[in-house]
């Protein structure tokens, strides 16, 4: 199930593909972001704006993901 979920206040642009995520508050996702919708996989673990547990990508608070991203 694609299912995300948002941790209060988020800003997501325009075109953006989001599945299997959590979206702390405050982060603002640009347009055109992708994140896991194109079949990379992550370790667990910390990777810089995001981190990864058991397939689910989670977007940090207060992260800033640019426009045209793919996660």
């Amino acid at each position: 199930d694609g299912t995300t979920i948002f941790l209060g206040y988020v800003k997501i642009g325009k075109n953006c593909k989001i599945s299997k995520t959590i979206i702390d508050k405050n982060a603002h996702i640009g347009d055109n972001v992708q994140i896991n919708v194109n079949g990379n996989s992550y370790e667990d673990g910390d990777h810089g704006n995001f981190y990864c547990a058991d397939g689910i990508i989670v977007i940090k608070k207060g992260a800033i993901v640019p426009s045209g991203t793919i996660i």
